[in-house]
């Protein structure tokens, strides 16, 4: 016998100590300056191709984060093409897009003019039809980036359905609506469940167990703390602009409604994002505690203020960019992972074989067409 750090005891012989799980190594070193060149020519692009060279320009941009990211030493690649993205959003259009806006306009034409209630009652529908395809676009996009990454020659996957996952979002989605937010926490973890259960990096599978119990208290902290910053908010903004309109000449009431327009929403965004921040930090952190692969411990280790530097930083890149600087958004995305991810545990790499799962044929057309696509 001997005691954790090794030493002989009274009753046997010393026996060396348990060396602590081995930690895989994850860095990512691409630097803004080597994306900014791709950024400026793609903006260009877009813009003489009036935003249709964006397929090239999203898998330009995939390729230069992936390859950025190493893995234990070796590198992730894309193998996804714009040809790719593009076949799969003519399809969407066509299949999709186009039959649901002939339907808008069909009812609009010969009933709305006629009878506007019936209109609604007719067109309320198509709400759920959105969210459904809407997460149907979610678990085709993320597949489709599966199938197109490889790291070591091993490909990851998701063979299970998207339609069944689609159903399951719409029923979440329009229960967190009638819960006003409420169930969010639950139905974060229900979705989330789904989609990382049916991952597979080569021929073996992710699990995910949890419920979102430990999610509720920081959840209920943030909704209650929201009330009284929203009310805030609005006060400031109600009387800076009749400040406005007491102090200008003309229409006093146009010039409260614009400087209320213009203040509301971005100052609605810096007080909640940081206090979100609280909420979506633990999240994050205990959705990835939830996850594991082959006995890998994985988890999420980041601070409060380090995560709010992600968070509304890259918000605000977004907003002040018009979204023109997304890659650099993206960017520190995958900076941040690199350096805040721990996995740890003994896995035999070797010994994983290729996946057998069927790989897409075409990009992530709804997800495009959706803006999902997030990276």
């Amino acid at each position: 016998m001997s005691d954790p750090t090794g030493t002989p005891d009274a009753t046997g012989p010393w026996t060396p100590p348990t060396p602590p799980p081995r930690k895989l190594r994850l860095d990512h070193d691409l630097r803004a300056g080597d994306l900014l060149p791709v950024v400026l020519i793609n903006t260009l692009l877009n813009i003489l191709t009036l935003t249709f060279y964006r397929f090239w320009a999203k898998t330009r941009v995939r390729r230069m984060l992936w390859a950025g990211t190493r893995v234990e030493g070796d590198r992730l690649e894309y193998t996804g093409t714009g040809k790719e993205l593009l076949i799969g959003f003519l399809i969407v259009v066509l299949v999709v897009l186009v039959p649901l806006a002939a339907i808008n306009i069909l009812v609009e034409i010969y009933i709305g003019q006629e009878d506007p209630i019936l209109a609604s009652a007719i067109l309320s529908p198509l709400y759920l039809v959105f969210l459904y395809l809407f997460g149907v676009a979610v678990y085709r996009a993320q597949r489709y980036r599966l199938s197109r990454t490889r790291w070591r020659g091993i490909r990851p996957a998701l063979p299970g359905s998207s339609w069944t996952y689609g159903f399951l979002h719409a029923a979440i989605y329009l229960l967190n609506g009638i819960t006003l937010g409420w169930s969010y926490p639950w139905g974060r973890m229900r979705l989330y469940r789904r989609i990382m259960s049916e991952t597979e990096f080569g021929d073996r599978a992710f699990t995910c167990e949890g419920s979102a119990e430990a999610l509720y208290p920081r959840f209920a902290l943030c909704w209650f703390l929201s009330i009284p910053a929203v009310v805030l908010v609005f006060l400031f903004v109600v009387l800076i602009s009749a400040s406005a309109g007491v102090a200008a000449d003309g229409d006093w009431m146009e010039k409260i409604a614009g400087v209320f327009g213009i203040l509301l929403f971005p100052l609605l965004v810096l007080a909640l994002l940081p206090l979100w921040a609280v909420y979506k930090k633990k999240e994050y952190e205990h959705l990835t505690a939830c996850t594991g692969y082959e006995g890998l411990g994985i988890s999420l280790n980041m601070t409060y203020w380090g995560f709010v530097w992600l968070y509304v930083g890259n918000a605000l890149i977004l907003i002040l960019t018009l979204t023109l600087g997304r890659a650099f958004a993206q960017l520190r995305l995958f900076r941040f992972v690199c350096r805040h991810l721990e996995i740890v545990g003994d896995i035999d790499f070797e010994a994983i074989r290729q996946s057998a799962a069927e790989r897409p044929g075409s990009g992530e057309g709804l997800a495009d067409a959706f803006d999902v696509a997030s990276i």
